[in-house]
């Protein structure tokens, strides 16, 4: 009888001794699969890690950015608002894009007072940084948000950080951005840090404004100077025929105040933390009244004012969770500060977040209050953001190692049992081959 293979039969032979194929593509497209993607905007390129400890020339770029969160302030700050942004050397010669550091100057300078300050420091490593503008009319914002001089938080958070990564090659995650502080943007690095690690994952405050327990009675604000200087002006503002002379008047005042002058930081301390639009100008719920010649403190007032500098203690409390998830926090400060407060204030902040188990970095040094800042910011500021930007790729790095080794490990494993399927399909082939080969009897 003639030896016969049914097409069938081929045809399904056919089939399973190219399974090795259509195995191999399957392992090649699940292998793929496995390799974890690299994401370019998160990883700072290894090439921007300095060897050196050469001085090294950045490079300038200044400008205005739109500050819609400034819009319907009281006294007039511009909805547009300078900034200084140093870039490294190679930023023009290269495609890679860099971590960020956002740096908050003190009450009594503007963002153009340092333009020359970041240019020829140490750089331990690649990073762009950029100075944010916080004068006022009234002096210093205190990166506040405030009905009268406008929402100063929301737009470091929001209006320039969305400024800076349209328009500079930054590296969009909050892991690679920093923000830092003198005085009082010190304080408000700590502050918006704080309340925003979605944005911010470290911070390096430096000589910032904060108060222990009663630490505003050793500020300027309890001077007896400031303090008959603000009465008497609410006093001469109260007297005028309507609101709008008595703001035309406040603002002429304000003007005849120079940057430094204690009264000028009463004001904008003021217009920060205790605002009243309701008001008539100063816009101000004051700390103390008079009543026939004597003065008093109010102390509702005085709980308002408090908890601008102060209230550390509570705002720990509520925003524990948000603290421990920042990658770091950094403070240096120095007992030979001119504002005797500021020491204390800074060791209080340091015992109440160790008391709630969050840690901090903390370095007191000899340079006073804002003596020698680059001196400080190349031996301090600088080495801290380096070092939590280099901690955070090298975990980064480590996690995308692991997947790999996990993704081949895997592909192995299933590189067997395909070509155990293989086999033992191979060996029924055959088998089934050689039955139907066989000469029938």
């Amino acid at each position: 009888m003639p030896l016969e293979l049914v097409s069938k039969k081929r045809l399904t032979h056919h089939s399973l001794v190219n399974i090795p194929h259509y195995g191999t593509s399957l392992l090649l497209v699940l292998f793929l699969l496995l390799i974890p993607t690299a994401n370019t905007n998160s990883f700072v390129p290894n090439s921007i890690i300095r060897q050196s400890q050469d001085v090294i020339h950045y490079q300038r770029r200044e400008g205005v950015l739109p500050a819609p969160s400034l819009s319907g302030n009281l006294v007039g700050c511009p909805t547009e608002q300078p900034y200084v942004v140093f870039l490294p050397p190679n930023y023009d010669n290269t495609t890679a894009n860099f971590p960020t550091v956002y740096f908050l100057h003190g009450f009594s300078t503007s963002a153009t007072s340092f333009r020359n300050t970041f240019l020829d420091l140490n750089y331990p490593q690649d990073m762009i940084v950029v100075v944010v503008n916080g004068r006022t009319t009234v002096g210093g914002s205190f990166y506040e948000n405030s009905e009268v001089t406008g929402n100063w938080e929301d737009y470091v958070v929001h209006d320039v950080v969305s400024f800076i990564d349209e328009h500079f090659r930054t590296i969009r995650n909050a892991s690679y951005r920093g923000i830092s502080g003198l005085s009082m943007g010190g304080y408000s690095a700590l502050n918006i840090a704080m309340k925003h690690p979605d944005v911010f994952s470290s911070v390096f405050a430096i000589s910032p404004g904060l108060f222990c327990l009663d630490g505003i009675e050793e500020s300027q604000i309890y001077k007896s100077v400031c303090i008959n200087y603000m009465l008497d002006l609410e006093t001469e503002l109260a007297a005028q025929e309507n609101d709008s002379i008595a703001h035309s008047i406040y603002l002429e005042r304000l003007n005849n105040l120079i940057p430094s002058d204690d009264r000028l930081f009463s004001l904008a301390y003021g217009s920060a933390f205790a605002p009243n639009a309701n008001k008539r100008a100063p816009y101000i719920d004051y700390i103390f009244y008079r009543d026939q010649g004597t003065i008093y403190e109010n102390h509702t007032s005085r709980l308002q004012w408090e908890a601008g500098f102060g209230g550390i203690q509570e705002e720990v409390g509520v925003y524990k969770d948000k603290l421990r998830s920042l990658k770091a926090i950094g403070i240096e400060f120095s007992d030979l500060d001119m504002n005797s407060w500021i020491p204390k204030g800074c060791r209080y902040y340091n015992s109440t977040l160790r008391s709630f188990n969050i840690t901090l970095t903390i370095t007191n040094t000899t340079y006073g209050h804002a003596n020698y800042l680059s001196e400080r910011i190349e031996e301090y500021m600088l080495p801290f953001f380096s070092d939590v930007f280099q901690s955070i790729q090298n975990t980064q790095s480590q996690a995308v190692m692991n997947s790999l080794t996990i993704g081949i490990v895997v592909t192995v494993g299933l590189t067997i049992i395909v070509m155990a399927i293989v086999i033992t399909s191979r060996n029924k082939v055959n088998a089934l081959s050689t039955s139907i080969l066989r000469p029938l009897v």
